[in-house]
């Protein structure tokens, strides 16, 4: 976790640094004062949760997230940190999948890169920081919650004067779980949630 940690800073800085600087020179002259933008947004998404041995059944979920992002546009291109908070809803039946409930909340936070152009944008996070909790303790009444997560979005959106709308891919495995205080290593059963979404986002801008 250290040297995950570790290597996202390294990461950062190295955006904040250097993209910057090779934007500079690729847009016009009216945009190429860097500002510090600040945005937060919605979205719904679609999709599944298991495991990779299969050892848990996959099963659909619905997910409602809200995130915020701190970037440093410079040009068409802006790094940005990101954080996120969503609400997974189990929508198979338990009953068909071992009677187990996968239904709970999500932290994650990391970095990414948006390139505008014009009206339609592209941008990717790299999600290693976070947590998934289940909302319901186990029979010995015992919480789970899932760790080190490693997790990437890739996102296609469209720009107006005032928000931006977006379809988004989301994927996110998960190589601990914390059983009570206990945590041990997934290694092959990995936890594995997937997912398709869209939603709207609002942001602005300061010019320095």
């Amino acid at each position: 976790m250290k040297s995950r940690l570790y290597f996202t800073c390294i990461i950062i800085s190295k955006l904040f640094l250097f993209i910057p600087a090779l934007a500079y020179g690729n847009w016009s002259s009216s945009e190429k004062n860097a500002q510090i933008y600040f945005g937060a947004g919605a979205y719904l998404a679609k999709g599944t949760m298991g495991n990779k041995s299969g050892s848990i059944n996959t099963r659909a979920m619905n997910s409602v997230v809200g995130y915020a992002q701190l970037g440093l546009k410079s040009g068409f291109i802006m790094p940005f940190l990101y954080g996120e908070f969503g609400q997974s809803e189990q929508t198979t039946e338990a009953t068909s999948v071992g009677n187990t409930n996968m239904s709970g909340s999500s932290q994650l936070a990391g970095l990414g890169l948006k390139i505008n152009m014009q009206r339609v944008y592209v941008s990717a996070t790299y999600l290693p920081i976070g947590s998934y909790s289940l909302s319901r303790s186990t029979s010995g009444n015992q919480n789970v919650t899932y760790l080190e997560p490693l997790g990437f979005t890739a996102q296609i959106g469209f720009n107006t004067d005032w928000f931006q709308f977006f379809v988004q891919r989301r994927q996110v495995e998960y190589s601990k779980q914390k059983l009570g205080s206990t945590i041990t290593n997934l290694n092959d059963n990995k936890i594995v949630q997937e997912d398709w979404g869209g939603g709207i986002q609002w942001g602005f801008t300061w010019s320095f």
